[in-house]
């Protein structure tokens, strides 16, 4: 299984994180490393998607790795013990794996492969990462991503330029993005400026402050 990028609903992320305080998943925090429990270490794969999966029984997903004939217990699917529940006492990996089951069972998995006409998008300088994002994506090239994702822009005003891309980023009422300018893991408060073909990543813009065209903050 070859999956780069795995994307979380904010619901699926709130019930993600809600487990903190779940015994015994709360073994995999520092919740429950400070409260004395053993550490538990969880795969992404074979233990939180595995239970979203259609064809996933309960039997199959909570029960003992040990017993021949599940497919947890097939060695090609075990991964290394530091990161997979597959190591754990069976009682312990059948009650993490219970937790999961119940948060997860009925969180819908889809999988996402880039048709044959979208372009490899593995990306080795800014210039390609900006051409990706803001030539590419959202341009009917084949990637199922919008230009602002994750992100809370102004309801009135011109907002950012068509060719810009937002994510994960807030935008207030006055804020400017040029064109083909990259906003991540920000906030641009009322006044400030990302002119065109700038990279602004992981900062807070305060009023009349300006990044010059193809500047990088």
């Amino acid at each position: 299984l070859v999956a780069p990028c795995v994307y979380l609903s904010p619901p699926t992320s709130e019930l993600f994180l809600s487990l903190y305080a779940c015994s015994p998943v709360d073994a995999c925090t520092y919740y429950g490393s400070d409260a004395g429990q053993a550490p538990v270490c969880l795969n992404l794969f074979t233990d939180l998607l595995a239970a979203c999966g259609e064809e996933a029984s309960h039997a199959e997903y909570v029960g003992d790795p040990s017993r021949p004939g599940t497919a947890s217990s097939l060695p090609e699917h075990r991964p290394t013990p530091e990161r997979s529940s597959h190591f754990l006492d069976p009682c312990t990996r059948r009650a993490v794996r219970e937790v999961l089951w119940k948060a997860f069972r009925s969180t819908p998995l889809h999988a996402w492969a880039p048709s044959r006409d979208c372009p490899f998008a593995y990306v080795r300088s800014l210039e390609e990462y900006r051409q990706f994002l803001c030539d590419l994506v959202g341009n009917g090239a084949g990637y199922p991503v919008q230009k602002s994702a994750h992100s809370l822009l102004p309801s009135e005003g011109p907002g950012p330029a068509p060719t810009a891309f937002i994510c994960n980023s807030i935008v207030h009422a006055g804020a400017a993005v040029g064109a083909r300018a990259i906003v991540e893991h920000s906030e641009l408060k009322p006044g400030s400026q990302v002119r065109a073909g700038s990279y602004v990543s992981g900062v807070v813009l305060e009023a009349e402050s300006v990044v010059a065209e193809g500047g990088t903050v």
